[in-house]
């Protein structure tokens, strides 16, 4: 969900309003005037609106994940400390993303996996299902 921003009362007078030529990345708390309406702040495109929960199941513990877009742009990054990857990302708009699972490090070795999910206002959830690379010493 969004977080609320405290709205300040600032004095209105008819015809005089506050000029900006500040960047859309300014102060989120400051209030500007908008055709005579009071706004928290202008959201620039591809700004995210809010996270959403997403999840990675069945993970073998010790491996690395990675989200990324389709371009390649990265969304999250790390090692499984449980089964479960818990992640919240960006809600910019429903995307298509590629989930990557490897472990090739210490122990038993397994196969990369990828797939692909859809990113929506409600997150994702993606079922992972890694295969032992018996052939990796």
């Amino acid at each position: 969900m969004p977080t609320s921003l405290p709205i300040l009362a600032l004095p209105y007078t008819p015809n005089v309003w506050p000029v900006t030529s500040r960047p859309f990345t300014d102060d989120p708390k400051r209030v500007y005037l908008l055709n005579g309406r009071m706004v928290s702040r202008v959201r620039a495109a591809g700004e995210a609106l809010f996270t959403v929960p997403c999840y990675l199941t069945n993970v073998v513990i010790g491996s690395r994940y990675r989200v990324e877009k389709l371009d390649g742009t990265l969304l999250a990054e790390g090692d499984a400390a449980s089964s479960t990857v818990s992640l919240s990302l960006p809600y910019t708009g429903t995307i298509t993303v590629k989930v990557k699972v490897r472990k090739s490090t210490s122990g038993t070795k397994y196969l990369p996996f990828e797939s692909q999910a859809t990113l929506g206002p409600t997150g994702f959830s993606a079922f992972v299902s890694q295969q032992q690379d018996n052939i990796a010493v």
